[in-house]
């Protein structure tokens, strides 16, 4: 579980092939709230949510979920928005 905390939530990915490294958020309806697509090398990034819908209007407090995919691996996270 990753807490908003204060501005930004951050998803730190590390990448062992160089590739597209991709966080979509989506709410509890599995809607897309937001997303982010980096070519990355291998190493570490981080890539952190503003707790904005793509629209730029700010989500209501709630449970998020950040779907991390790159090059042969994906993984779920969630984050929770606190009001």
């Amino acid at each position: 579980v990753n807490p908003l905390k204060g501005d930004e939530a951050c998803v730190m990915v590390a990448v062992d092939q160089a590739g597209e490294v991709a966080v979509s958020l989506y709410d509890r309806t599995g809607r897309l709230v937001g997303r982010e697509a980096r070519t990355l090398s291998v190493g570490v990034a981080e890539f952190c949510w503003d707790g904005l819908r793509q629209s730029s209007a700010a989500v209501p407090a709630g449970i998020y979920l950040a779907l991390v995919e790159t090059p042969g691996w994906k993984e779920l996270t969630r984050i929770i928005v606190a009001k």
